[in-house]
């Protein structure tokens, strides 16, 4: 049975749903390293791109294109 080593990574650690827990194996790591190094958004889009990270919809949509199309398109107030 081949099983979702994203989801399923903690199961055999004692305090499996604590925070603690998953910062102890890297968990939010690079969440993290965004907060300390405030890179630019432009850098974070190219990350997210190298990564192949894909959008929950079920079209398998590229998730750097949808940042890179809200970042080219933002107005100067927010």
């Amino acid at each position: 049975m081949l099983l979702n080593q994203v989801c399923y990574r903690t199961l055999h650690l004692p305090d499996q749903a604590k925070l603690a827990t998953y910062e102890n194996i890297g968990g939010y790591k690079v969440w993290h390293k965004i907060l300390t190094d405030k890179p630019s958004s432009n850098s974070i889009i190219d990350i997210i791109k190298k990564s192949a990270l894909k959008g929950r919809g079920g079209a398998g949509f590229p998730a750097w294109l949808k940042l890179d199309t809200v970042a080219q398109s933002m107005a100067s107030q927010k």
